[in-house]
């Protein structure tokens, strides 16, 4: 419920006093239908929902359906602009990750940074967001979120933010197996300013053992 500095601290938001820099944590769809869960009344107190999306839940049903929504996971307004820039692997062995075999490795087995910078007049935070994409073979949704860092920043500053990857964030639930998994193959990093404002998309591989490869850097920049 509203308190007693609601008022003030909206009329904040509203003049620019005071930069709001949120972000949805839900999906907003354009229509009811769009959802994928249904409330189902039953004549009694108790109201029925049933889920039928299994991994696909929020953004990543929309993703998968293909249904562009009103406003996305991640989304959010601001008065100032971000640029983002020099997205890269930073991992310890570039854009390969070694799979050790090991069903709960919580040792950092792959990282990417980037560089935000605040290119308007106004100060404000912004959250970048680290998505990837797995093998066909795996099953997984089209993109799941890995990772999210907030950063401040005045008008001109610019912030270098990582996210490291342990083995356990990359692995899957084997439901035959009962345990967490990797899957071998090709995958996809993207980062972005929510799950629909993608700025880079850089590929890695895991593999069972180490091959000479060369660290794939996406260089363009990109404002939001």
């Amino acid at each position: 419920m509203p308190g007693q500095e609601t008022g003030p601290s909206l009329v904040d938001v509203l003049t620019g006093v005071t930069n709001p820099s949120g972000k949805l944590v839900y999906t907003i769809a354009k229509n009811e239908r769009d959802y994928p869960a249904r409330v189902t009344y039953t004549g009694t107190p108790i109201v029925q929902i049933d889920y039928y999306e299994k991994l696909n839940v929020d953004y990543r049903y929309f993703d998968n359906n293909s249904i562009a929504p009103l406003f996305e996971f991640g989304f959010g307004l601001s008065y100032t602009k971000f640029q983002y820039s020099n997205f890269r692997c930073t991992g310890p062995t570039a854009n390969q990750v070694l799979y050790s075999g090991s069903t709960n490795d919580t040792s950092i087995v792959q990282s990417f940074s980037l560089t935000i910078t605040n290119v308007g007049t106004v100060a404000g935070a912004e959250v970048a967001q680290l998505y990837i994409s797995y093998p066909a073979s795996a099953g997984e949704p089209p993109k799941v979120l890995r990772g999210f860092e907030k950063v401040f920043l005045s008008p001109g500053a610019s912030s270098t933010v990582s996210f490291p990857l342990s083995g356990m964030e990359l692995s899957i639930w084997d439901v035959i197996t009962q345990k967490w998994s990797m899957v071998m193959g090709n995958y996809t990093a993207m980062a972005g300013a929510s799950s629909r404002d993608i700025k880079f998309t850089l590929p890695f591989e895991i593999v069972t053992r180490l091959t000479p490869t060369t660290t794939t850097t996406t260089t363009t920049t990109t404002t939001t």
